[in-house]
């Protein structure tokens, strides 16, 4: 069974409150920095309280996720690159089904790995996987039209 081509994903974790990704400069590059938010302890009022900044890097074709207790702007380079560990392929990109056409000639994005998180590795390769799934659905009705037309 091959890989799952990656395809773009901007589904977001319900499970907590992003903000928009700080871009940051390093020997690791691009790498994204987001803030996550969330309630406080104990407070029902509906006031979010940091949490931490998840950062995730893409180098020579790996992906690598970690967290910081700073905030984006206050994370030095050195503290970024010792936070960071290699993301398992499968937990990204899912096997590829028989039942899925390939297009390797098709240059598509990588899922948006920023949704990793170390206790739900399992999120991104089932909206990739059924993402693909819709893609081929539409291939195939796209396919029957031209066929009648």
């Amino acid at each position: 069974m091959h890989e799952l081509a990656p395809l773009p994903l901007s589904t977001r974790s319900v499970a907590r409150l992003r903000r928009p990704m700080n871009y940051c400069a390093s020997s690791l590059k691009p790498f994204s920095a987001h803030e996550i938010w969330k309630s406080g302890k104990d407070d029902d009022s509906g006031h979010l309280v940091f949490s931490h900044t998840s950062i995730v890097a893409v180098q020579n074709g790996g992906i690598y996720y970690g967290t910081s207790e700073s905030k984006p702007k206050e994370i030095d380079e050195a503290s970024i690159i010792k936070e960071l560990c290699l993301i398992p392929r499968e937990n990204v990109f899912p096997p590829c089904p028989s039942t899925l056409t390939r297009a390797p000639e098709i240059y598509i994005k990588i899922p948006d790995v920023s949704l990793y998180s170390l206790g739900d590795k399992d999120t991104i390769p089932q909206l990739l996987l059924h993402e693909a799934k819709i893609y081929e659905i539409l291939r195939q009705h796209l396919t029957q039209i031209k066929v009648k037309a």
